[in-house]
């Protein structure tokens, strides 16, 4: 006769890390005539569970923010950039260049420029997620390729998208500027 009776550890994967979940288990484990008790610390996870939902939405409204800037800062350095070539968008309108004629090269080059940025990027989360997973192993349970893989497509996509539509709207604004408007500002 053993006083001390068996007692075995479980290890929940993390998408089952939730009270309603566990309950669940638990319930199902105590059907069992093997089974005396379940024991866990139900506060705790509530408390993980809640701090995990907080942490999310800070670092969720700081990446946003963060987002905003970048739009800003992308949109004002490509409005900079047509703003040093109003005179050359006046002189093709001069010589009788159609507006799409005028906007194509500057909006190219902008793709480009585009494409460039978003594959430096990708390169440096990708060396990030790299050097993340050199100091800790287990972060390596975290990725999922295809996720992985979207994301990089949609960093991409956004850049080309994000500096040719600000391409479009400065270009546009230069386009039906007045003369008397392209000296002052």
């Amino acid at each position: 006769y053993n006083p001390l009776p068996a007692s075995i550890d479980l290890q929940l994967k993390a998408g089952y890390a939730n009270t309603d979940s566990i309950a669940r288990i638990e319930k199902t484990l105590l059907t069992s005539n093997l089974v005396k008790e379940v024991v866990y610390q139900k506060s705790l996870i509530d408390q993980v569970n809640s701090n995990i939902s907080k942490i999310t939405l800070v670092i969720l409204s700081f990446s946003l923010i963060l987002l905003v800037i970048s739009i800003i800062l992308i949109a004002n350095t490509i409005k900079l950039s047509i703003y040093a070539k109003r005179f050359l968008i006046r002189s093709m309108q001069l010589v009788g260049a159609t507006e799409n004629f005028i906007r194509l090269p500057f909006i190219r080059k902008s793709i480009i420029h585009g494409v460039i940025a978003a594959v430096i990027a990708d390169l440096l989360l990708i060396g990030t997620l790299y050097l993340a997973q050199q100091r800790i192993p287990e972060i390596t349970a975290l990725q999922d390729i295809q996720q992985f893989a979207l994301f990089f497509v949609g960093v991409l996509l956004l850049g080309v998208i994000l500096s040719a539509l600000s391409t479009w709207f400065s270009v546009n604004k230069f386009l039906r500027m007045k003369v008397d408007n392209l000296y002052s500002r």
